[in-house]
């Protein structure tokens, strides 16, 4: 095991408890929080696109690099991994203070809530997986990447529709249809 996989394993691990553990260290009660935790929370809706754009970059990275003369889009398709990553837990940690901070419980929220810690928890095995991938090219790991990354952005976009549906209603997704 090199000394990156071994690094990307440990603070894979410490971000993966880290967003396991908030919840049930500083559970959402309904009540309002300190205004400090609120005004930062209210960030999570400015920086989540920044997550969201990377995540949705890496497998068009992965495809393009196929080709020989892209092959180093494969490289950057890591690099962004890590950005979406290290942003992701940034973000949960903000939708985290905004709940909190704004006494907001229920399903939705929850919901909400644990499709963004499992986005990012599947981007750290799909993380784990490219690094390995790496160091030992083979089928099964090849595949075990791609699937753990679908199913990243799988739980991606059932987290955004429960989101948009927080800001913008329930049925705004298809409120306008006849």
């Amino acid at each position: 095991m090199t000394l990156r996989l071994k690094l990307t394993v440990i603070i894979g691990t410490l971000i993966s408890v880290m967003l396991l553990l908030m919840p049930v260290v500083f559970p959402l009660t309904g009540n309002q929080g300190p205004d400090l935790v609120a005004a930062l929370g209210r960030f999570h809706i400015l920086a989540l696109h920044f997550p969201i754009a990377l995540l949705l970059m890496v497998p068009v990275f992965e495809i393009l690099g196929l080709f020989q003369s892209l092959r180093y889009l494969k490289q950057a398709s890591y690099v962004l991994l890590i950005l979406a990553i290290l942003s992701a837990a940034k973000v949960c940690v903000l939708g985290y203070m905004l709940a909190s901070g704004e006494g907001d419980s229920g399903g939705l929220i929850v919901s909400h809530m644990w499709a963004g810690i499992i986005t990012t928890i599947l981007m750290i095995i799909a993380l784990v997986l490219k690094e390995v991938l790496l160091q030992a090219p083979n089928k099964l790991l090849f595949s075990s990447y791609y699937t753990v990354l679908a199913a990243s952005i799988v739980s991606l976009i059932i987290g955004s529709h429960d989101g948009a549906s927080l800001v913008h209603g329930e049925d705004y997704l298809y409120a306008r249809f006849p």
